[in-house]
Order: C-alpha cells, then sequence, then structure tokens
C-alpha cells in the first residue's frame, strides 16, 4: 500500500478528526524496542474538541502512558519529534459515531483508566486478550472502535488486544504520513 505524505499545518490537520489515530514510529530506544515486533511503537486516538477549546485548530489525542490515559495536544506532543507520525482513518467515521466514540474515550478518561504494563511486554511473545479495566495504546483504540460499531476484519480475532502496528492492518482505512512542522510560529 502507497502512503501518502500531507504536511500537517497544510491539509493534515483538518484530516485529523474524532475517531482517526495517529501512529508513530519513533527513534529512541523503547519505540525501536516496540517496532522488533509491531510496524509501529505508539497509537493516539484523537478527539477533537473544538466545541469544548474555543479553537477549531487545536487537535486533541488521548493516550495511553505510563500512568494512564492522558489528554495531549498533538501539536504539543509531535512538535520536535524524531520519529515518523502517520494518522490512520478508519472506515466509517460518520458524525453520530464520531460523538459516541468521543464519549466513550473522554469517559475512559474521566474514569482514570490505568497503563496495561502486563499486556505491553506480553504483546513482544504474541497478542494478549483485551482488557477495558487497564490499556497500552492501541488497545485503548481497538476498544474504543469496536465500542462504537467499527468491528475490525473477519480474519482477526475479536478479543485480542492489538499491537500499535494492527491497527492500520486489523481495520479498514486510509494511512497517511504527517510531516511537520506541527506548530505554527
Amino acid at each position: 500500500m502507497e502512503t501518502k505524505i500531507i504536511p500537517y499545518l497544510n491539509g493534515g490537520r483538518n484530516l485529523c478528526i474524532t475517531g482517526c489515530a495517529i501512529l508513530v514510529r519513533g527513534n529512541d530506544l523503547l519505540s525501536k524496542a516496540i517496532e522488533c515486533f509491531s510496524v509501529f511503537s505508539h497509537c493516539a486516538p484523537i478527539v477533537r474538541m473544538d466545541e469544548y477549546l474555543g479553537t477549531p485548530d487545536r487537535v486533541t489525542l488521548i493516550e495511553a502512558l505510563e500512568h494512564g490515559l492522558t489528554l495531549t495536544l498533538l501539536s504539543e506532543r509531535f512538535q520536535g519529534y524524531s520519529g515518523q507520525v502517520f494518522l490512520f482513518i478508519p472506515v466509517g467515521l460518520k458524525p453520530e459515531i464520531q460523538a459516541k466514540l468521543r464519549s466513550e474515550m473522554l469517559v475512559q478518561l474521566a474514569q482514570g483508566t490505568p497503563y496495561d504494563y502486563k499486556a505491553l511486554f506480553a504483546n513482544a511473545l504474541g497478542h494478549t486478550k483485551e482488557n477495558a479495566a487497564q490499556q497500552f495504546c492501541s488497545e485503548a483504540y481497538g476498544l474504543a472502535l469496536e465500542g462504537v460499531g467499527i468491528q475490525r476484519k473477519p480474519e482477526f480475532q475479536s478479543d485480542l488486544a492489538p499491537r500499535p502496528g494492527d491497527v492500520a492492518t486489523w481495520w479498514d482505512g486510509e494511512l497517511i504520513e504527517l510531516v511537520g512542522p506541527f506548530m505554527t510560529g
């Protein structure tokens, strides 16, 4: 599959809508270790909150990081990032699906869903079962997609937690490389 390359500030930001995900390939040691068993090292669902933040140009992510689900701004997270940033746009993102996904992800965030270290390390040996009580990055995204009715392809077992590299394979969609800068000025 050929991947389009789009500058983030010249068209890419407008493609970053609720329900999409950011997938990354990092240059740090942890990213390289994860990439030994996954094409991407991290996955971050996009949850746009333009009407709440009052600015239509802010792209928010809900990331599963070491202290649990965390709200971050894409521009802040990837400004100066050493690695590649990709946008995954799944098929089926209708406005009502996006609203449900936003709500589901914000509830998970508010509940303080912790990071699933056990599953992260177990994934090096093979896929683990999904666990909604504790989540790693791509698991959080997979559970959110399926929770709003966007199902993975039938050839992929439905109760397994996806690795970051599985996202663009297990679900139908488009993958675009976003290039910086990610912040104006």
